[in-house]
């Protein structure tokens, strides 16, 4: 097991954390993550980093762990907005990054991302209690996750953001071509959004070409985002430039606010 390298990982920036069989005790995560909340006030990168690789280390390790993080780092006054869009989608990168760097094996990160997903949908009402129902933008957006797309979490984050802004968001996962012709001459979508999470789409040529073809005959603007198009550009470069989005960004706030589909100064995202 690559779990080796996670612990030295973990013990760069929180010290030794008692570990004993390649596990932590959850008293002395619990004692870790106080230490590192009671930083909270000068929130430097060094003290942020080590909260994403505890929360990557407890997904991995213990059952609910990480949501019983999450519950106390809400508890100790971090928002929940801030949860759901800094720690969440940089928990998931960073588990990616050990994927990349061989810490990891695929099967490891798959199971953590899988728990992640389903405590981002336990947290899920939280975060989108306050945005304000009664003043939505308007907005119906497609936003497509290619086929053979191993990963979705990122896509599904965005969507919640969309929502919490008051816009109308349709994730479209593993969808055909005909599907998708189909969504798109049944709704009236103002913009498409393609997710790109890892390297598929950028293999095969094809699936470039069926997703230009449905964009294209749509005549609706494209933004691309996730985690290849905001880190690694390089890697789906042939891909970007065959498609030519109007826009590459993983925020939801700006690709409204681009495209002239502003939500309200209120419900912006801080």
């Amino acid at each position: 097991m690559r779990g080796e390298g996670m612990n030295e990982l973990i013990e760069e920036t929180v010290g030794n954390l008692g570990f004993k069989d390649d596990k932590i005790s959850l008293s002395l995560v619990n004692y870790a993550l106080e230490e590192l909340i009671a930083k909270n006030a000068v929130l430097n990168k060094k003290n942020y980093d080590a909260r994403i690789r505890l929360l990557c280390k407890s997904l991995l390790q213990f059952k609910g762990a990480c949501r019983k993080i999450f519950g106390a780092m809400l508890s100790k006054g971090i928002p929940i907005t801030e949860i759901f869009e800094q720690y969440m989608p940089d928990t998931a990168r960073q588990l990616g990054e050990y994927w990349v760097k061989n810490i990891l094996s695929f099967a490891e990160v798959t199971i953590a991302i899988s728990r992640l997903q389903n405590i981002a949908q336990e947290f899920e009402k939280l975060y989108l209690k306050d945005f304000n129902k009664k003043s939505p933008t308007g907005a119906e957006l497609l936003l497509i996750v290619p086929q053979r797309e191993s990963h979705t979490l990122g896509a599904q984050m965005i969507c919640r953001q969309f929502r919490r802004l008051g816009a109308e968001p349709y994730l479209a996962i593993n969808n055909s071509v005909n599907e998708l012709e189909y969504l798109i001459s049944t709704q009236n979508f103002n913009l498409i959004g393609l997710s790109l999470s890892d390297q598929n789409l950028c293999k095969t040529s094809s699936n470039t070409e069926d997703i230009k073809n449905i964009v294209d005959s749509s005549k609706l603007p494209l933004v691309v985002g996730g985690s290849l198009a905001s880190n690694n550009k390089d890697v789906c470069k042939d891909v970007l430039k065959e498609l030519k989005p109007d826009l590459i960004a993983s925020d939801a706030y700006q690709t409204l606010d681009y495209f002239g589909l502003n939500p309200a100064k209120k419900n912006k995202v801080h």
